[in-house]
């Protein structure tokens, strides 16, 4: 994990993890737990899978299926707050009639979880 040397309250990822490489997950999450503290909250933005699937005009090195990300969180000690897709935010890069769907995550911290298993 990157040490910075402080902690944060709130942490936000927009449209990062599907960016980072499957192998490096358990890392980002062990880092994210670096960089908390107790009742630190993370929010996430991720296009869902079948957007990054289907969306021909943004290039995604990796699908991430959401039951990864939920379970690298719990891993590292968050709890998800709140689990919600998007489908009604219109990006400026699709067609007027196509929505595309994205998937917002909020944990938070808890405590101390199982980094080791998902270091991946």
């Amino acid at each position: 994990a990157v040490r910075l040397g402080r902690t944060f309250d709130l942490i936000t990822m927009n449209d990062v993890l599907e960016h980072v490489m499957p192998k490096r997950y358990g890392c980002l999450f062990a880092t994210l737990a670096a960089h908390s503290r107790p009742n630190t909250m993370v929010y996430m933005h991720t296009p869902t899978p079948e957007t990054q699937l289907s969306d021909k005009g943004q290039f995604f090195e990796n699908v991430v299926p959401h039951h990864i990300l939920v379970a690298g969180m719990a891993c590292a000690g968050f709890q998800l707050e709140r689990f919600a897709h998007d489908t009604e935010t219109n990006c400026t890069h699709t067609p007027p009639k196509k929505r595309s769907a994205a998937r917002h995550g909020l944990a938070h911290r808890r405590g101390a979880g199982c980094i080791d298993g998902a270091s991946g």
